[in-house]
């Protein structure tokens, strides 16, 4: 027997060996471990059931009145927007 072969009979067949038997170990746990997780999953729920949702608050109508209220007050603020920068002594632009 020369040096290479009983270099492979002693270190490299037994690392394999030993590689093998750990995966498989490894394989084995996994297996059992996934397992485990399927009939913890299966035996209680994750899902709540959902809450029932609150109704909706009625909403009041709107009237001419209010929404012309609001109108002008949109207006005058807008007026006084450009009033202050006249003051300010911006120049008006023009829109044409």
């Amino acid at each position: 027997m020369d040096g290479i072969t009983g270099f492979e009979r002693k270190v490299v067949f037994r690392v394999a060996r030993g590689y093998f038997f750990a995966m498989a170990i490894c394989a084995v746990l996994v297996f059992f471990a996934g397992g485990a997780l399927v009939v913890s999953s299966l035996a209680k729920p994750t899902l709540l059931p959902p809450t029932p949702l609150a109704p909706p608050k009625p909403r009041q109508a709107l009237s001419y009145a209010q929404v012309a209220e609001y109108m002008r007050t949109i207006e005058d603020e807008r007026r006084t927007k450009a009033n202050r920068g006249l003051e300010q002594g911006d120049s008006p632009q023009s829109t044409s």
